[in-house]
């Protein structure tokens, strides 16, 4: 059995606490039940894996990353998964959503998964090339000398395109460049936001359509808390509070984006810092979000079901909330994210006893057909 270190949740001490994302780590989308509170994370030895709960505790195992086979059974889908993740991906949400993708086409997870897999990397290959497109029509509209407008469907041919660049090359002069660079600087902004999207495209982006839900479901679960007939009302209603705090951040942070994208005279003004900038900002709003996908299909799913799914629901959700750390915070919100900290992990020590242990079957199946509605 391998070794493993043990840290206590925020609650017992600030000092174990993660302090950041990157302490945090990145959720990873096992389908093994056992598995599904693990993050992994960078350390000085590769990759380690945090696993909270295990043994039925309060505190958080920290371990290698490539022990973790030998401590859960995993599905041939999560091995896969595993090893893809070990193979030198970004630690980021979008690198493992990048591993989490090549298994998903594998057809590991079964041929629905993987059919909704690909679709989802074919829109996206969409969603980049009309956000590039709608950078490339407010360019055109905020800095051509007579602010030309330009549909975005004339951008979907070759002789738009052709115009759209000749306009751009009226503008790329003043930045000491010519029109096929700033077409291609446009592109790589575009492709950079191309997830949190842009305000008044006419195809929503994953990260828009996300922030949505975080308020659906804040008012759901505040509001069945306030029905006071479930088991575990304070859970529900702590995440309610912290779906609403997470979006309110999340919407702050695109609304930094989208003033960006109506001055695209000042990113262009000094292209390198500013893009690095937009591209660092992106990362921030990833990670911030990182695991809220999951948890508001599994409440979607569970709405209509009776109330004691409803209540295994919040007990599982409580356990794997996403809490901003200490540093992502501003001073004056830290002590009541701290104590939203302590109520995620006090939910252990109420966990039944036998969670997590041996493989559950009808629970990977349940896994399963999640992860499609999640996909």
């Amino acid at each position: 059995m391998p070794v493993v270190a043990a840290t206590e949740p925020a609650s017992s001490s600030r000092h174990h606490a993660p302090l950041t994302f990157e302490d945090r780590g990145a959720a990873v989308p096992f389908t093994t039940l056992a598995l599904l509170p693990v993050r992994v994370r960078a350390c000085q030895n590769g990759l380690e894996t945090m696993l909270p709960g295990l043994a039925e505790t309060r505190a958080t195992f920290v371990f290698g990353w490539a022990a973790l086979p030998e401590m859960v059974k995993m599905t041939v889908h999560d091995r896969m998964l595993h090893r893809e993740i070990e193979r030198g991906r970004l630690l980021t949400p979008s690198g493992i959503r990048e591993a989490a993708q090549v298994v998903a086409c594998s057809g590991l997870a079964g041929p629905r998964v993987a059919a909704v897999a690909a679709q989802r990397a074919r829109d996206h290959e969409s969603l980049v090339t009309l956000t590039q497109f709608a950078l490339i029509t407010r360019a055109i509209e905020q800095l051509s000398p007579a602010r030309t407008r330009v549909a975005l469907q004339e951008l979907s041919d070759a002789r738009g395109q052709q115009r759209a660049k000749g306009l751009l090359g009226e503008i790329a002069g003043r930045y000491g460049i010519n029109g096929e660079t700033l077409y291609a600087r446009l592109e790589r902004w575009g492709a950079a936001v191309a997830r949190v999207g842009m305000v008044g495209m006419p195809l929503e982006s994953p990260m828009r359509r996300l922030s949505k839900r975080l308020a659906e479901l804040s008012v759901n679960l505040v509001n069945w808390a306030a029905r006071g007939e479930g088991e575990f009302i304070d859970e529900a209603r702590t995440i309610g509070e912290v779906a609403s705090e997470t979006n309110e951040m999340l919407r702050v942070r695109l609304g930094r984006l989208d003033l960006a994208a109506n001055r695209v005279a000042d990113i262009l003004s000094a292209w390198e810092p500013r893009i690095a900038e937009v591209e660092r900002h992106v990362e921030r709003i990833d990670w911030l979000v990182d695991g809220w996908e999951r948890i508001v299909q599994l409440w979607t799913d569970v709405a209509p079901e009776p109330l004691w799914c409803q209540n295994e629901a919040i007990e599982t959700i409580v356990r794997i909330l996403p809490i901003v750390p200490e540093r992502e915070l501003e001073e004056v919100d830290r002590a009541r994210w701290s104590a939203y900290a302590a109520i995620s992990g006090a939910a252990f020590q109420r966990a039944d006893p036998s969670a997590g242990r041996g493989f559950d079957i009808e629970g990977v199946l349940r896994l399963e057909q999640h992860k499609i509605r999640a996909i």
